[in-house]
């Protein structure tokens, strides 16, 4: 009898996940990494698997599994924050964490600390590994480390905290831009710190190491972390001198969006990977020569997912910022992509390129244009005859919080700057309603500063219902050809809708997002396709 190979473990591992067998379909999984240790597919598809579950199950493999897919460079953590946190919260090898977490006055959670610095906690590699990775969607959890910053701040001459925890803490306020709010009093203590490594290391927790001043004697852990921030900037910045500009960009709104998004480049994130989304999408992307509009890439994650999934096509991506697209021409070098192009356009004037393509992607962008019809059509201008694009709006409907909190900041008078996004991060939960406040609170983009700034301060949206996404299809003449949902939302629609058994009814869906509010909580991701020659 021969052993099963990687690719029959992971086989089985998904027959498992599909039975809900948690337990087993983990095991399956590590036999799975065991057989293949080099496969990255096959840690991210586990990490995938466990980005939503909630991990309250006190299991050292499980543990083990996570930790090694922690410390393995490559692999993808943008989304499983929570599936990383909740496993702490079980585990009793991760007291005190639950308690700390409940504490919401930092003079509490000092006194708390005096006792609980020396836990084992702070020296477990999970914790370490993961503060050093991942980002967690929790209002709890930032409030945590944000008193814990404080606290080694405060205490750097006394506390027992390992000396570890300040390079991960610091990597942490990197990723999310340091989005955390700062007192008063951290001011001063800031203000007060020397050129010593313990503590310039400390100010790398409030601001970048640019800005923090030099050290008098480094060690490596001080060179690793400073050379990790410097490579990226100087990457983007030799990137950016190497940008071309295929259009010019003279719509008013398109500069002001331009304007946000060369101060604030978005998304920031770690990992890419081949993405299957459709047959349909299959299709019109995978043939040889196939020719891969990206329009509105930003920092290149969808472009470079289109140009990993589909190796034989060539992908053309563009935006408005130099800063988002010097982000994005790094990464795809990073990949060694060949079969991907970046240029700064307008979408609006994308016609002057003279190219037309087989398929077409612009996610999250044409709802920040003046008029999202007019830059739909310029796309429908280069797609080929019965070629396909998927597109992505704001719901009118599921943004109602974000709607709620935009008028408190517009009322307020807060800006788009950066002290004044924290600012009103730190008063959010006393101004809004709480319905509000815990909806805003669940997106990803809450916790990092430039993605806050994207989605409760943007300089331009405007949100659709399904009806004017008919309506808009109709004037452009494509065809609308289905969202992408969950398989339960999908069931959910057709039990409703019998009658509409391919769910392309945009009317029958207006009466479902009415009853189903949360639908479209992401956006509406859609094909539609153009009538062929």
């Amino acid at each position: 009898m021969t052993a099963d190979t990687a690719e029959d473990l992971v086989v089985k591992a998904r027959q498992m996940a599909s039975k809900k067998a948690i337990i087993e379909a983990i095991h399956l999984y590590g036999q799975a990494m065991r057989a293949a240790p080099a496969d990255l597919r096959i840690k991210n598809e586990f990490i995938q698997y466990l980005q939503t579950k909630n991990l309250r199950i006190i299991s050292n493999t499980l543990k083990s599994l996570m930790t090694e897919c922690l410390a393995t460079a490559g692999t993808n953590w943008s989304r499983a924050g929570y599936a990383w946190q909740s496993l702490m919260l079980t585990d009793p090898a991760f007291k005190p964490l639950p308690k700390l977490l409940k504490i919401e006055k930092y003079p509490k959670f000092a006194k708390a600390m005096d006792s609980a610095a020396g836990a084992p906690l702070f020296n477990d590699p999970y914790f370490l590994y993961g503060l050093a990775r991942v980002t967690v969607p929790s209002v709890a959890f930032e409030r945590f480390l944000t008193f814990l910053r404080r606290y080694m701040l405060e205490y750097r001459e006394t506390s027992s905290l390992p000396p570890s925890l300040p390079y991960v803490l610091a990597r942490y306020c990197h990723r999310t831009e340091y989005v955390f709010f700062t007192t008063d009093e951290e001011r001063q203590l800031l203000a007060a710190l020397n050129d010593t490594e313990r503590d310039q290391v400390l100010k790398a927790c409030y601001m970048p190491i640019v800005d923090t001043g030099t050290v008098r004697e480094s060690s490596q852990a001080w060179k690793d972390l400073a050379a990790e921030q410097a490579n990226l900037w100087n990457k983007i910045e030799r990137e950016r001198a190497t940008i071309k500009p295929l259009t010019g960009i003279d719509d008013n709104i398109s500069r002001l969006v331009q304007s946000q998004y060369e101060k604030y480049p978005y998304p920031v994130w770690d990992a890419a990977e081949p993405r299957y989304i459709s047959e349909g999408e299959k299709n019109a992307a995978s043939a040889p020569g196939a020719k891969i509009l990206n329009a509105g890439c930003g920092t290149g994650k969808e472009a470079i997912e289109l140009a990993l999934t589909y190796p034989q096509a060539q992908v053309f991506a563009v935006d408005l910022s130099t800063s988002s697209l010097a982000y994005a021409q790094s990464k795809a070098k990073d990949y060694g992509l060949t079969n991907i192009t970046f240029g700064q356009a307008d979408i609006l004037r994308i016609g002057e390129t003279g190219m037309t393509f087989d398929f077409i992607a612009s996610s999250g962008v044409l709802h920040h244009m003046e008029s999202p019809y007019n830059g739909w059509l310029a796309l429908q201008s280069v797609l080929k005859p019965g070629g396909l694009m998927r597109i992505a709006l704001y719901s009118k409907v599921a943004r109602h919080a974000i709607n709620d909190a935009r008028d408190v900041i517009a009322k307020k008078s807060y800006s788009a700057e950066d002290d004044d996004i924290r600012r009103f991060r730190q008063d959010a939960r006393k101004l809004l309603r709480k319905k509000s406040w815990k909806n805003i609170t669940e997106f990803y983009d809450y916790y990092f500063l430039n993605e806050c700034c994207d989605l409760l301060f943007h300089a331009q949206e405007i949100q659709f219902t399904p009806l004017m996404i008919a309506d808009h299809l109709q004037r452009l003449r494509l065809g609308f050809e289905g969202f992408y949902l969950p398989s339960k939302t999908m069931a959910l629609y057709k039990k409703k809708f019998p009658n509409d058994p391919n769910a392309i009814d945009l009317a029958n869906w207006e009466k479902f997002e009415a009853k189903n509010p949360d639908t479209f909580r992401d956006m509406f991701v859609f094909w539609c396709r153009k009538a062929g020659a």
